[in-house]
């Protein structure tokens, strides 16, 4: 039984070498990846650092980064900027809900002792006129 690979819908079997497989498989992009132009051009892929895989990833450059802490930082100011300006509305309509309870509590005690300091006018003058 001989070794055997699928790659792009055809079969490759026997003694499959590193090369054969890595071109089938690097053949099969439509826009080839720099790992595979790299080692294609120079024909060498029995280097260690393609059986490693090593040096793939590209970092991102200290720029992009500064750029995206910056840009969730000035997202996080506005957001807590709508989030305080609400909170200070609600904080006012609560306190002016308030404040008018209190004025009319205070009206309607100020008017109820002035009922009362009126009846009792009415009485003093009632039992004087008997």
């Amino acid at each position: 039984m001989l070794p055997a690979v699928v790659i792009n819908n055809q079969t490759f079997r026997g003694q499959l070498e590193i090369e054969a497989v890595f071109n089938a498989i690097c053949s099969g992009f439509h826009d080839t990846p720099q790992y595979c132009k790299k080692y294609l051009n120079t024909n060498d892929v029995n280097k260690e650092e393609l059986l490693l895989m090593e040096n793939l990833t590209e970092g991102h450059s200290l720029g992009r980064v500064i750029q995206l802490v910056l840009s969730i930082l000035v997202l996080f100011i506005v957001v807590l900027y709508c989030y305080r300006r609400s909170a200070k509305r609600a904080m006012k309509s609560e306190m002016k809900t308030q404040v008018e309870s209190a004025v009319n509590q205070y009206l309607a005690l100020k008017n109820t002792d002035k009922e009362a300091g009126d009846r009792a006018t009415q009485s003093e003058m009632m039992t004087t006129n008997e």
